[in-house]
C-alpha cells in the first residue's frame, strides 16, 4: 500500500474481464495490534467484479449480487436445495452503494430453484454491517 497525505491506496494486478476479486484490508498500529475491514478479514465476502458490463443508464434499480463461484455453486448443488445455509456476497445498488459481507440464502424447495434468476432474497436487514458509497 502507498500512503499519500494520510490516505492509503493499493495498485492491484490486472485481472480478466468478469473476474471476481475478493479483498480485505488489514491495519496495524504502533503497538503491533491489527484490525481488519471487514472484521472477518480473509473469511469475509468483500468482492468486486472486473468490468462486468451489468450497469445500465435506464432509470431502473440495478442490484447485482457478487459471489465467489464456490459459494454460488454450493447454492445450486441438488443436495442443498432445501438447506438453510447462508452464503456470503457483496451487493451493489445502482452502481453507487456497496454492501460487503452480506448473506444470501439458498431459498426455496427442491424444485423451485432451477434458474439463477431465482437466487433468493437478501437476509441481512439494511443498513448492512459494512456500507461504503462512492460517486460515479
Amino acid at each position: 500500500m502507498i500512503e499519500d497525505a494520510g490516505l492509503y491506496r493499493a495498485i492491484l494486478p490486472e485481472q480478466l474481464a468478469g473476474a471476481v476479486v475478493q479483498f480485505y484490508v488489514e491495519g496495524q498500529d504502533d503497538h503491533g495490534r491489527t484490525s481488519n475491514f471487514p472484521a472477518a478479514g480473509p473469511d469475509s465476502r468483500s468482492l468486486f467484479q472486473v468490468q462486468d458490463d451489468r450497469g445500465t443508464t435506464n432509470p431502473i434499480e440495478n442490484i447485482p449480487i457478487i459471489m465467489l463461484s464456490e459459494d454460488a455453486d454450493r447454492i445450486y448443488t441438488p443436495t442443498q436445495f432445501m438447506s438453510n445455509q447462508f452464503e456470503g456476497a457483496t451487493v451493489i445498488v445502482n452502481q453507487r452503494d456497496v454492501f460487503y459481507d452480506m448473506s444470501v440464502p439458498g431459498k426455496d424447495g427442491s424444485r423451485g430453484r432451477p434458474f439463477p434468476i431465482l437466487l433468493g432474497e437478501l437476509c441481512n436487514s439494511f443498513p448492512p454491517r459494512s456500507n461504503i458509497s462512492w460517486r460515479a
